[in-house]
């Protein structure tokens, strides 16, 4: 089963001669795949204001690599550092030492598209020897909106009276 384990090792011989001192060795026994997840910004939202993307990662064993993909829905390009292009893998991210927190910095405001969708995939590594990989990935769904929506009165016409109306209608749009 997974968890923390510790060897120890001792000896005596056949005359009764036994080691004063002993050899001991902690390891990790860790069967189980690490875990990492967006938090920020929150799956399955539009947002106005964009600053980074974040989440965590976890494995009992420890993060070796923490990586994330950021794709645009309206083109499938992903974020290669600088720009959305075709063929891109997955980044790196910053990792706050001692805690199981990350955040992407290299993608902001600037580089993204208004109105465009966008979808965030994060995986982790663990440091296990024959070290096991997040799968499936985790997913995050967001859609960037900048510009505020327009609505219109159509039917019935400014400054003016009425005795009746049977029916009013309008126009709104947005991203």
């Amino acid at each position: 089963d997974s968890g923390t384990y510790r060897v120890e090792s001792k000896a005596t011989d056949k005359a009764g001669n036994f080691i004063l001192s002993y050899s001991t060795s902690n390891f990790v026994y860790d069967t189980a795949k690490p875990t990492s997840e967006v938090t920020k910004p929150a799956n399955n939202t539009t947002i106005s204001v964009f600053t980074s993307i974040s989440g965590t990662g976890y494995d009992a064993s420890g993060i070796s690599d923490l990586k994330v993909k950021v794709t645009r829905l309206t083109d499938n390009y992903g974020f290669n550092g600088t720009n959305f292009a075709t063929g891109v893998s997955s980044r790196p991210v910053t990792q706050n030492k001692g805690y199981y927190i990350w955040q992407y910095t290299e993608l902001t405001a600037a580089q993204l598209t208004n109105g465009a969708s966008y979808y965030v995939e994060s995986y982790a590594v663990d440091t296990s020897n024959q070290p096991l990989t997040q799968t499936p990935q985790y997913q995050c769904y967001f859609i960037y909106d900048t510009t505020a929506p327009v609505s219109s009165v159509l039917s019935v016409a400014d400054n003016k009276a009425y005795s009746a109306i049977t029916i009013a209608s309008g126009s709104c749009n947005d991203v």
